[in-house]
């Protein structure tokens, strides 16, 4: 644990039974990965400990973690509100652009096993089809999580694997499973409704 009173075991931890709060870079309580930079340049982070950051800021080693640590009593999390039509579009385009070896949202796989990502009408696909399945639900308004269920079928067609992939056996679902499972979204996409 990190507050002086505080004597956890894993499984306490897991349970999230510790005091205050541990926001994390990429979960929707601290969904913005771009703050990483500042972070690891204030605490000296890859000197110090040898972890560094990929362009898309994930961390090397793919085993390392970071997180923010308010072990106050009164550190509470809280949500900000229904998701606006501008945090679908965001989010359905940051994970059509996830796609494309070498960009700016590129996880490490995918600049490794894709050749080509998806095109633009993919976001349009992804915002449409998270429409429907928020009704499908019925829900007027979409959360990330419409959009998760229905990134694959969206996908998968539309993204080529290179031949490292073909050669090793990964599947494209794989390669976007990983995105999905890495890019953040943003806090307010959270559905609780």
């Amino acid at each position: 644990g990190y507050a002086p009173e505080e004597a956890l075991t894993e499984q306490d931890m897991l349970k999230i039974k510790y005091q205050g709060i541990r926001p994390a870079p990429g979960y929707p309580s601290q969904p913005d990965h771009t703050e990483k930079p500042v972070m690891w340049e204030l605490l000296e982070a890859e000197k110090r400990t040898g972890i560094s950051l990929s362009e898309s800021y994930s961390m090397m080693p793919a085993s390392s973690v970071s997180a923010l640590v308010f072990a106050h009593p009164d550190s509470h999390y809280f949500a900000v509100g229904q998701i606006a039509k501008d945090q679908v579009q965001d989010y359905a385009v940051r994970l059509v652009l996830a796609t494309h070896p070498d960009g700016q949202f590129a996880t490490p796989d995918v600049n490794r096993y894709f050749r080509f990502g998806a095109s633009p009408r993919a976001a349009q696909t992804l915002v449409l089809a998270g429409k429907v399945r928020a009704l499908l639900d019925g829900r007027t308004s979409v959360a990330a999580q419409d959009i998760r269920e229905i990134v694959l079928p969206a996908l998968r067609h539309r993204c080529l694997l290179n031949f490292e992939a073909e050669a090793e056996g990964v599947s494209t679902d794989e390669v976007i499973t990983n995105i999905v499972e890495t890019l953040p979204t943003e806090a307010a996409i959270e559905q609780t409704s």
